[in-house]
C-alpha cells in the first residue's frame, strides 16, 4: 500500500509543474484579461504589483515563481487591493471553523 501511494505521489509530480508553468505563462501573457478586471491596479503588469519578480529574464522569474510558491507565498489578490492570497484563504478557514 506504501508503494502504491508513493508511486501516486509521484507521478503527480509532473501534473501539478505543467500547471503551474501554464498559470505562470498565461500571467505573463494575458494583458488583454487584465484590463477587463474591475480593479484598477489587477490592470497594472503583475511584476509591478509584486505578483512577479521585477522584469528580467524569463526563466528567473519562472524560478522565483516556483520558488514563492514552495515558501506557500501566493501572491497578491487580483481582485481585492491590497490583500494577499493567504490572507484571502486564511479568512475563509476562520469563517468555517467552530
Amino acid at each position: 500500500m506504501l508503494r502504491y501511494i508513493v508511486r501516486r505521489v509521484l507521478e503527480s509530480v509532473p501534473t501539478l509543474l505543467l500547471i503551474v508553468t501554464l498559470a505562470f505563462v498565461l500571467l505573463h501573457l494575458a494583458p488583454a484579461a487584465r484590463s477587463r478586471l474591475t480593479n484598477p491596479a489587477a490592470r497594472d503588469p503583475p511584476q509591478h504589483r509584486g505578483a512577479l519578480p521585477p522584469a528580467g529574464a524569463l526563466w528567473r522569474q519562472y524560478l522565483r515563481y516556483l520558488d514563492d510558491l514552495a515558501h506557500g507565498d501566493l501572491g497578491p489578490s487580483f481582485q481585492y487591493r491590497n490583500t494577499s492570497v493567504n490572507q484571502i484563504i486564511a479568512t475563509g478557514f476562520r469563517s468555517i471553523s467552530p
